[in-house]
């Protein structure tokens, strides 16, 4: 027997590769990872991390091919190798001897400085700005700064590339309420809305730090919780038994977050992962207007795809849990 011979026995030949490959839906997540498995036992190893990839991108809970690609779970969020290297690489933190001086003004600053200059956190936030939107392609170049800005941070930017803005002073008033919410739990306590968590401000931050500012406000602000994922302000909506307006209408700044959180969890809910970063992606990218690519993806009017999501999303506030 040839060694050519041997060798296609062995590895398969490109026909057969070609013909399994078109056979299976980039939509269908086992099936990308049963692709993967058959390459990685037949030596293609190139192909092999493909398919995983393309399985992790149709369903981003999908464990199986995470486990392939050796990403790490964080939490609750999985986490890969490349996502690791780029915080490393791509988040610039201020000067040390600015830090240091802050490290100064005690336990409380610290403890601030501790959670935004762990780059886990920051690998956390954009591997779930990764697999929620799909704007993560590979450049990331942040600059953290310092500033007095009356409220815990503020982040801008397009395309991975901007600055994120820290109010130290804000952030320790913001992390003496949550800690006063979680004393008065452990203390056997009743508290109607669960705290904040500080980690969200980082996902939410870095999430402006690829939108640009083309879109509406209310889009950014809105894509942005639903990324970052603090059920601390949908439990807030229900508890001020705020009423459900349509997308476009104006409502106060601490309710928009869980306002426009159930528009994006309604495309998903509706439409799934691949249409939902099509949408964020001809928004953002591509700089259409949101009613006329939402009207393209429902089929509805613009009119009646605001109605219907309004009556989605009150139900949705109602029973989140």
């Amino acid at each position: 027997m040839s060694l050519l011979l041997l060798l296609l026995l062995q590895i398969g030949s490109p026909q057969e590769y070609q013909d399994r490959s078109s056979a299976v839906s980039p939509d269908d997540p086992k099936g990308q990872y049963e692709l993967g498995l058959w390459c990685k036992k037949k030596g293609l190893s190139v192909e092999a991390k493909a398919h995983f990839q393309k399985s992790i991108f149709a369903d981003p809970t999908f464990v199986p091919p995470r486990k392939e690609l050796s990403h790490r779970k964080i939490g609750t969020t999985w986490v890969s190798p490349e996502i690791l290297k780029a915080v490393e690489t791509g988040i610039h933190f201020p000067p040390h001897e600015q830090v240091r001086r802050l490290r100064k003004r005690g336990r409380e600053v610290s403890q601030i400085l501790d959670l935004f200059w762990d780059r886990k956190n920051w690998a956390v936030a954009l591997s779930r700005i990764h697999d929620m939107t799909g704007l993560y392609t590979g450049t990331l170049n942040i600059q953290i700064q310092f500033r007095l800005l009356g409220v815990p941070a503020t982040g801008g930017g397009y395309g991975g590339e901007g600055t994120i803005k820290l109010d130290i002073d804000e952030l320790v008033a913001y992390a003496k309420m949550i800690d006063g919410f979680a004393r008065k739990v452990v203390s056997g306590g009743r508290v109607a809305v669960p705290p904040a968590k500080m980690s969200a401000i980082i996902t939410h931050e870095l999430t402006h730090c690829f939108q640009g500012d083309a879109a509406p406000q209310w889009f950014l602000e809105e894509m942005a919780a639903y990324v970052a994922g603090d059920g601390h302000f949908v439990h807030f909506f229900r508890h001020q038994k705020v009423s459900v307006s349509t997308i476009e209408t104006r409502v106060e700044r601490r309710y928009v977050y869980a306002r426009g959180w159930g528009f994006f969890e309604y495309v998903y809910a509706t439409w799934g992962a691949k249409k939902f970063r099509k949408m964020v992606s001809d928004i953002l990218v591509e700089g259409e207007p949101v009613p006329v690519v939402l009207e393209k993806l429902s089929g509805f009017g613009w009119d009646v795809f605001q109605e219907k999501e309004r009556l989605w999303t009150k139900r949705w506030i109602e029973t989140y849990r």
